[in-house]
Order: C-alpha cells, then sequence, then structure tokens
C-alpha cells in the first residue's frame, strides 16, 4: 500500500499545533527542577503534554528558631546569602534518572553537602518518582490532548476576531514645560546661591541671577520638549502603519485560512499537512504516508508506530520507608500501556488533520510497527489497526471520558486486539474496501458495516459506532452518604414519572442502588431524544470533593457519561 506523501518525524521536545486550533506542550522525557533561593526551596514541574507549568514551595532555606530536626530541613542546601541554584531531573525510558544542580549562571555545582541535602528531600523523591512514570503517561494519555474538529462557524469567528481594528496614536502626555515653574525654581537657586555679606545688594543680584538665564533655559526646555513630542509623533505614525499593516495581513490571513479549511482543494490539503507535520515535534520517532483523495473526501493515513520494545518497562513507588522503588511492569500492564498508546494516537492524529480542511469527513488511518517475520526471518511491516473515523460522530466523541482500545473498537475498523491486550497482526482496509464504507455511510446499519467488513476481511467482529454525551449531577450535594462514592463509579439513570415537582425527572444510582442526584431538568428532553426513552440507561461517571475556602465547607461534584450509538 504505497501512498504519496510520507513524512518521517524526530522526537522532539514541544508540539505546537497552532493551525488546528490548539497549542500543546510535549517534552520528550519528563524533566523536572527545584529551584533554591534565600526564600526557600520550590519544586517546578510542567503537567505532561499539557504545556502548563508550575511553581511550588515545598521548604523555607531559613534555619527553624528551635532548632529541631525536619524532614523538609534536609533541603536547606544554602545560606540566605547564597546564590540560587536548579536542579534538574533527567527520567529515562530504561527507569534510570540523572539529577544535576546548576547555580544561577548555568554552571554544574558539585558540592556534595548540598547534593546529599537535596536527593534524601521527600519531595525530591516524589518528584522523581512522577518523572519515572511519566514517562509512561505522557504517551498512554496522548488521546486526552485529541483536538475536536473545527466547523465553518469556528472558523467564521476567528476570522471575525482577526478583523483589522482602528489602531490610535498614543498622546504625548509629557507636560509642556511651564515659564512660571522654571521662573520659580531659578529664584529658589538665586536664594541660595546668593548670600553677600553686603544683603543690600542681594536682592538686585539675584534678580539679575533669574534675568540671564531664564529666557535663555525656558527656550532650550521648549526646543528639548518640541523634539521629543516630535520624535514621539513620528514614531506613533511608523507604530499606526506596521500595527495596521500587521492586523490586515492576519486578517487576510483568516480568510485564506477560512477558504481553504471551506474548500478543501488537494493542494490545499496537502501543503497544509506537510507544513503541519514539519514543526511537529512529539516524543517518539515515527513515520506517516498520506493521500487525500478529495472525490471521496477521504484522508488516508499510514502511521508508522513507535516498537513496543522502545516503550517504557518501568514504574516507580515511593515507599513507606521514603525510598524510591522501580520495578518492571508485569505482562498485562505493559501491554495494556502499549494498546492505550498507539490506538490514542489513531484519535490524537484524526483530530489533528480533521482541522486541516472541512472538507475532510473521513480519515482512513492503518497504524503499522516492524516485527521480525516467521518466515523470512526479516523484519517487516506489520499492521495492528486500521480504523475509519467519521468527521461528524468524531466530533461528538467526550475524548476524555474515553478508553482509547475500545473506543477504537467502536469505530468501523480491522483489529485482533487479545483479552491481555496484545495487538496481533491484520490486513489493512484497501482503498477499495474504504470506498465501500464511505459510500454505504448514508443508510449504514450495524449489520451493513459487518457484512461490508466481513467482505472485505473475514477477521472483524461486529461493529459499533458510538460516542459518549457528558452531564452534570444535579442535586449532589443534597444527598446523604455522598463521600463513600468520591471517584468513578457505574450506574444507572432510571426515569421518575412519579415525581411530585417534575415527572420527566430522570434519577441517577449507582450500581448498588444509592440515589446520587439527578439529570438537570433543562438536559432531559435532550438525552430522552438521544437514548430514545430506552431506560434504563447504564453510564458511567466521577464523583469529586472540594472545599470553599470562604466557608471551609465541603461540595460534591460529579459528571456522567452516556454512551449514545450514531448509527
Amino acid at each position: 500500500m504505497a501512498f504519496r506523501k510520507r513524512k518521517k518525524i524526530a522526537k522532539g521536545l514541544h508540539l505546537n499545533l497552532s493551525g488546528s486550533g490548539i497549542g500543546l506542550g510535549f517534552r520528550l522525557l519528563p524533566g523536572l527542577s527545584f529551584s533554591l533561593n534565600n526564600s526557600g526551596v520550590y519544586c517546578n514541574t510542567s503537567i505532561p503534554g499539557s504545556g502548563f507549568y508550575s511553581r511550588n514551595k515545598i521548604s523555607n532555606t531559613r534555619p527553624r528558631q528551635n532548632n529541631v530536626p525536619s524532614r523538609s530541613s534536609s533541603c536547606q542546601a544554602v545560606e540566605p546569602s547564597a546564590t540560587e541554584v536548579e536542579i534538574h531531573i533527567h527520567a529515562e525510558n530504561d527507569g534510570t534518572y540523572t539529577t544535576r544542580i546548576y547555580d544561577s549562571e548555568g554552571n554544574e555545582n558539585t558540592d556534595p553537602l548540598l547534593k546529599m541535602r537535596v536527593l534524601s528531600n521527600p519531595k525530591y523523591k516524589e518528584t522523581v518518582v512522577r518523572a519515572i512514570n511519566d514517562c509512561t503517561n505522557e504517551l498512554v494519555d496522548m488521546y486526552k490532548l485529541t483536538a475536536k474538529p473545527l466547523t465553518e462557524a469556528d472558523m467564521k469567528k476567528k476570522v471575525e476576531e482577526a478583523k483589522p481594528k482602528k489602531v490610535r496614536k498614543k498622546a504625548y502626555l509629557v507636560e509642556k514645560p511651564s515659564y512660571e515653574a522654571l521662573k520659580a525654581k531659578l529664584e529658589s537657586e538665586a536664594q541660595e546661591k546668593i548670600n553677600s555679606i553686603f544683603f543690600w545688594t542681594n536682592k538686585s543680584k539675584r534678580e539679575k541671577y533669574v534675568q540671564e538665564r531664564l529666557d535663555i533655559q525656558y527656550k532650550s526646555l521648549i526646543d528639548e520638549w518640541e523634539k521629543n513630542k516630535r520624535k514621539h509623533n513620528e514614531q506613533q505614525i511608523e507604530y499606526v502603519e506596521e500595527e495596521t499593516s500587521r492586523m490586515q495581513k492576519e486578517y487576510e490571513d483568516a480568510n485564506l485560512a477560512l477558504q481553504g479549511f471551506t474548500t478543501g482543494d488537494e493542494i490545499y490539503v496537502n501543503e497544509s499537512i506537510e507544513q503541519l507535520l514539519a514543526c511537529l515535534k512529539v516524543p517518539f520517532e515515527f513515520a506517516i504516508n498520506f493521500e487525500y483523495l478529495q472525490e471521496y473526501k477521504l484522508l488516508r493515513i499510514q502511521l508508522d508506530l513507535p516498537e513496543i520494545e522502545d516503550f517504557p518497562k518501568k514504574k516507580a513507588k515511593l515507599l513507606a520507608t521514603e525510598e524510591i522503588s522501580i520495578k518492571d511492569k508485569g505482562k498485562a500492564e505493559y501491554l495494556n500501556d502499549y494498546a492505550k498508546s498507539v490506538t490514542g494516537m489513531a484519535f490524537f492524529f484524526a483530530g489533528m488533520f480533521f482541522n486541516v480542511s472541512l472538507r475532510i469527513e473521513y480519515i482512513e488511518i492503518s497504524a503499522y510497527t516492524q516485527r521480525i517475520s516467521k518466515v523470512s526471518g526479516n523484519e517487516e511491516d506489520c499492521y495492528i489497526y486500521s480504523v475509519l473515523f467519521n468527521r461528524y460522530s468524531f466530533s461528538h466523541i467526550n475524548y476524555q471520558a474515553i478508553d482509547p482500545i475500545e473506543a477504537l473498537k467502536a469505530q468501523p475498523n480491522k483489529s485482533k486486539i487479545l483479552k491481555s491486550n496484545e495487538l496481533k497482526e491484520i490486513t489493512p482496509f484497501t482503498e477499495e474496501e474504504i470506498v465501500k464504507l464511505i459510500k454505504k455511510s448514508d443508510n449504514l446499519s450495524i449489520a451493513d458495516t459487518n457484512v461490508i467488513v466481513d467482505d472485505c476481511q473475514k477477521e472483524t467482529k461486529m461493529l459499533h459506532n458510538t460516542y459518549y454525551e457528558d452531564f452534570s449531577i444535579a442535586g449532589i450535594n443534597f444527598r446523604h452518604g455522598i463521600d463513600k462514592y468520591i471517584g468513578d463509579f457505574e450506574g444507572r439513570l432510571i426515569p421518575e414519572p412519579d415525581n411530585e415537582y417534575d415527572p420527566n425527572a430522570i434519577r441517577i444510582e449507582h450500581s448498588d442502588g444509592h440515589h446520587l442526584g439527578y439529570i438537570s431538568s433543562n438536559q432531559t428532553e435532550y438525552l430522552r431524544g438521544l437514548v430514545k426513552n430506552m431506560f434504563p440507561v447504564s453510564c458511567t461517571g466521577h464523583i469529586s470533593e472540594n472545599v470553599k475556602s470562604e466557608e471551609n465547607r465541603k461540595y460534591y461534584q460529579g459528571v456522567i457519561y452516556v454512551e449514545i450509538p450514531t448509527i
């Protein structure tokens, strides 16, 4: 299966997809740092894959007045007058890590006493554990960064926001020199400087002092003020011209982007994808082949996945003894992490490429890795899944709530994913097979999908096409015993036609029967339409506990996810 375009992407530090409406940050390997100065020890962390940065104080460097030893005091590595240092932790995929200490000028600090104090700090150890585990997490959770496909209205809004606004010159705010103020200043100077013992001459001498200087200095001040005002006005004219030109170009670019996004001709799509991939850096090396079939509004992708042998095999844990434990993952955990990572990549890349053009209605991703052939003994491409995404159904997926393995199975696909989550070799969709699926999509049923795929390759199971809708749990803070249900849960939705306040009410129950709350009254009709009144309905959900700081009072928030069939 040879495609026309191929792009190899080396692993790197950052991912910025501004063209598709998202801005994300990736790290090649999780790095975290500490800052030590006379105010205290700070932990600097970035949330993997998000680009967000936080700085938290973890201990004071100032000595305790009672001199009682404490765990946090072990990080008291500098005196109040010492220069600031930073501690960098670099974790590898094999579970190893290095720690380096640098001064404010970037020079490495090898002071053994300082290093001993840092390495024994509990917060440092927690950060090491997080860094090692994040080598896996940022790959496994990649699907959570999936971009929702933009609509034409979204793009038009961006164009409207880019419309040039009138740029006004800033006024020159420096006050014009005052003749009277200068005269008063000179009189004050004369009073200080002229104090002759012949006091009867002081008045005339002071008047002369002021008269000789007043007009000359005032003219000089006015000339300088007018010069600066002219310079300011010239700079403002230049600023207005540059800013107007910049905004006009942004507006023109936005209109061109809207035109390309809505028309989606083959040249525009190919060039846009090339540009997108040229600036794309992610935490692994991969290659993409792509071909846009404008006739079918189909983008075909071949994705060369990272090898399972290169996937992080270690996990870390901080023991009760405050020692760091690093050990191999079990086989089941290792296979599950890899399967979630590579299936999640299908969603991530589909979201990215749907945002190239509104005219891309279908994306097929066939992913492969390299394995040793039992027949030839050579390393060969081995396809492990082939999936077709539909723009409409894809835009209704709650990416944060899905299990990427199950969500991929819910699309028209070819895959052999065992119960152990081992990914077996498959034969990917051919162009003919994909075109058949697309042509039948208008009147596609689950049975139709199964027949088409079975005709293509008798190795797929019955295909389901679903997405998830989320609903908040209303009235949760009026229910008793909610604290026992904090976290994820499975539940069901049951209508309450006899509810005295609202006969359309829909009750949310935990799987053990505990009443958690209700669907908001303004959402019940919408939900009934989605599930076609086929109650009871199964759901999953999550409850979190929060505290209102001003009242120091606990309150709960909850959300449920309902699986909705799209075909």
